[in-house]
């Protein structure tokens, strides 16, 4: 990244993802060292940059930065610190930077492969739209772009691993006891192509399943957006955006990969970029 900030968060999310799989990774912390090298510099420019953000909202409450949800937050009296408000803005933008935008490229990714998904995504933008302008009403008309979008995250999930921590002694489905204080991570990407879950084609990108189903998948099972009481707060957000923005992209402009597909390898951080990034020509439909 050339912006310093840019680059402090991505070496912030670099070391968030290592923490999960470097046993000493408290002690690197405590040392300065290893992994942990560089931690306080990155953590204070991601800072430093939200202090701005909160510092700004507060001068312009009574205009439009007081619309926005932090500043809505700010007038509700619910603010009890700087560093939360802090926090909510860093919280948004690691929710919100990566996941959607990797979530598109992995999605186009898949359409430039299969063209008869690309098709049918311009079959539905001539049926919902015509010539005119896309409005909300229509964005929720596009089923067919919807199922795209869900089939590219079930194999491209824009957060491949979580966990959770137990607050009680609690026995698993498949009879495991874990204790309390026990870390429990699972992986969105592994229940995703899991032909138990998904059926014997569960690797193939065929976005027709979801409208084959007589009912959605149940959150645990379809774990991209988590589930239960933490359950992403942006679900339906992210979804909207994503579905006008990949209607409006494949209706205007042509792509195609200019590199061979297998060449474009994931990029597993906290969320999945791509190791090359995604490399395609664009030219304008006639």
């Amino acid at each position: 990244a050339d912006s310093p900030f840019l680059a402090s968060f991505d070496r912030a999310q670099q070391i968030c993802m290592l923490r999960f799989v470097v046993p000493g990774w408290r002690v690197f912390r405590l040392l300065g060292l290893g992994t942990e090298w560089g931690t306080q510099k990155h953590v204070g420019a991601l800072r430093g940059y939200a202090r701005t953000i909160v510092k700004d909202l507060k001068g312009d409450l009574e205009g439009e930065a007081g619309n926005s949800f932090v500043g809505l937050f700010m007038k509700s009296g619910e603010a009890t610190s700087d560093k939360l408000l802090e926090d909510l803005v860093l919280n948004f933008l690691i929710a919100g930077r990566d996941t959607t935008a990797q979530a598109m490229s992995w999605c186009l990714w898949e359409i430039m492969q299969h063209k008869e998904v690309e098709r049918k995504i311009l079959e539905e933008a001539e049926n919902v739209m015509g010539a005119g302008d896309l409005t909300y009403d229509m964005i929720n008309k596009l089923e067919y772009v919807e199922a795209v979008i869900r089939e590219s995250l079930r194999l491209h999930p824009s957060v491949p691993i979580d966990a959770k921590e137990t607050l009680a002694d609690d026995t698993l489905p498949n009879g495991t006891w874990v204790a309390r204080g026990s870390t429990v991570a699972w992986s969105a990407y592994a229940m995703g192509r899991s032909t138990r879950l998904w059926g014997e084609d569960a690797a193939a990108f065929r976005p027709e399943r979801w409208l084959e189903m007589s009912s959605p998948p149940d959150a645990y099972t379809y774990a991209v957006f988590h589930a239960g009481p933490r359950e992403c707060l942006g679900k339906r957000l992210a979804m909207v955006e994503m579905k006008a923005l990949l209607l409006l992209i494949v209706k205007e402009v042509q792509l195609s990969l200019a590199v061979p597909a297998e060449e474009v390898r994931p990029d597993f951080q906290l969320t999945i970029g791509m190791s090359t990034g995604l490399p395609c020509h664009a030219r304008p439909r006639a």
